[in-house]
């Protein structure tokens, strides 16, 4: 485990997002995280919130190659279709990046993944007997947290 190497300000924010994700998960409502969670350490205090309120997790780690990033990067310089970030941030998030090991059991997804394949395995870290509801999400206390360095 390391020590946190983000900013202060990104520790608040961190901070603030687990009081409020305590409270969701304390009134009983499932909920999507989507977050870089860049550090083991910032996905760690995440999972003890889900432990805490008798949540499950499923860590969604989106493992995007630093080639099709900078592809994805050119294109958007042409067409300005989605919000841009900067190299000094991508080089300041590669950096903090530390992958998911083993024990966190994250679902690596890969660009050319099959959505429907993506859902499949979510599904299999759900707990028996949950159903989706047409909005996608699932009822009960479930923590689904989107984790990516790099998209």
């Amino acid at each position: 485990m390391t020590s946190s190497r983000t900013s202060p300000a990104n520790r608040f924010v961190q901070d603030i997002a687990r009081q409020q994700i305590g409270t969701i998960l304390g009134s009983g409502r499932s909920l999507i995280y989507d977050d870089l969670l860049l550090e083991c350490d910032d996905r760690r205090k995440l999972a003890a919130v889900a432990q805490a309120h008798g949540a499950g997790l499923v860590l969604v780690y989106l493992d995007t190659p630093l080639a099709i990033i900078n592809q994805r990067r050119a294109e958007n310089l042409r067409t300005r279709t989605r919000t841009g970030i900067s190299g000094a941030k991508l080089r300041l998030d590669a950096s903090l990046l530390e992958p998911p090991g083993r024990t966190e059991r994250a679902i690596y997804v890969r660009p050319a993944d099959a959505v429907a394949d993506v859902f499949t395995k979510i599904r299999a870290r759900l707990p028996p007997g949950t159903r989706w509801h047409r909005e996608g999400m699932f009822p009960g206390r479930c923590l689904l947290l989107r984790s990516d360095g790099q998209t």
